[in-house]
């Protein structure tokens, strides 16, 4: 499972955001400084962010839960019970200034 994401880091605090598994995928979202980040996958209140498993990869990840169910148009429970793909929460256990 890939663990390694790109991001931007909000100013106001430690989130981060415009996620993605290429660093010029993040890079098109800003000019903002582009973050390597590393996450864990897990349950507990401590897992912040939304991700989106699907053939073992995670293919997206959120912030926030609200814009994570927005990408789902009748609900991500929906496509779980279709077999295409799981919801799990996730940590940034790790991130750096990336220098591409």
């Amino acid at each position: 499972m890939n663990t390694i994401f790109y991001a931007h880091q909000y100013y106001d605090n430690k989130l981060f955001h415009n996620i993605f598994s290429h660093q010029k995928s993040t890079q098109m979202c800003g000019d903002d400084p582009i973050f390597k980040i590393e996450f864990e996958v897990g349950d507990t209140d401590e897992y912040t962010y939304w991700g989106w498993l699907e053939d073992g990869e995670v293919c997206m990840i959120f912030p926030h839960k609200i814009l994570f169910e927005i990408c789902f148009a009748y609900g991500y429970k929906v496509e779980e019970e279709r077999g295409r793909g799981k919801a799990i929460k996730l940590k940034v256990i790790n991130s750096e200034i990336f220098n591409a």
